[in-house]
Order: structure tokens, then C-alpha cells, then sequence
């Protein structure tokens, strides 16, 4: 999780560079920092704006489930993130630390062996 020193800094320089020329996975993880900050509006508009960019052929699921994640929303996360299982994301993305409030649900656990993450 992003703690509330290191967030600051970037939550100030976001409005310089504009939504539409960071990645996916940076808005993703801005709009964590940004429910660590306490402003789950800006993280929710950041959210949409995700849903908005996604394509047919790309959907960013993974990016949304961890929006959801840090939201403390798991069922909207696990929903995404099995969106992205049927579209066959990378499943190295479930190792990513966005993910750290699913771990110990059993949906998580299950589309972890599913893609053969645990040994």
C-alpha cells in the first residue's frame, strides 16, 4: 500500500501531466494513493476514467480490480479480475501489491491456483 508521505507528492503533480498520457497501470495506482489520502472521489473518477479508456480487445481488468481493491470493494474486484482470467491476462498481475486485501479471500486463493501461481 502507498503510504500517505509518498502519495502527496504525486497527488500534487498529477494535474500536470494529465490522465491521458499515463499508463493504465500508473492510474491504477494513483487512484490507490488516493483512497490512502482520503479522497476516494478523485480515486473513483480516476476509476471511471479506466473504464472509460478500455478497449475491446483490452480491458484493463486487472488495473480496475485493484482500483476496487484498495476501495475495499473485494466484489468488484474479484469480478474484474475474473473478467481479466477470461481474457486472458497475465497472471504475474495477481502478484502485484494492489492485490495484498484479496489474499485471504477464497475467490483470490482459487484464481491463484487456477492460473498456477501456487506451488
Amino acid at each position: 500500500m502507498i503510504g500517505n508521505r509518498r502519495a502527496s507528492p504525486l497527488l500534487r503533480v498529477w494535474p500536470q501531466f494529465g490522465r491521458a498520457l499515463a499508463s493504465p497501470t500508473c492510474v491504477a495506482n494513483l487512484a490507490s494513493a488516493y483512497v490512502v489520502s482520503g479522497s476516494k472521489n478523485e480515486a473513483a473518477k480516476l476509476l471511471s476514467d479506466l473504464k472509460t479508456r478500455a478497449k475491446p480487445s483490452y480491458s484493463y481488468a486487472p488495473e480496475i480490480a485493484v482500483v476496487y481493491a484498495a476501495l475495499g470493494d473485494k466484489d468488484q474486484a474479484m469480478n474484474w479480475l475474473q473478467k481479466g482470467y477470461e481474457g486472458r491476462f497475465n497472471p504475474s498481475v495477481l502478484l502485484r501489491p494492489g492485490f495484498d486485501p484479496l489474499r485471504s479471500d477464497p475467490r483470490f486463493q482459487e484464481l491463484v491456483r487456477r492460473v498456477g501461481l501456487n506451488h
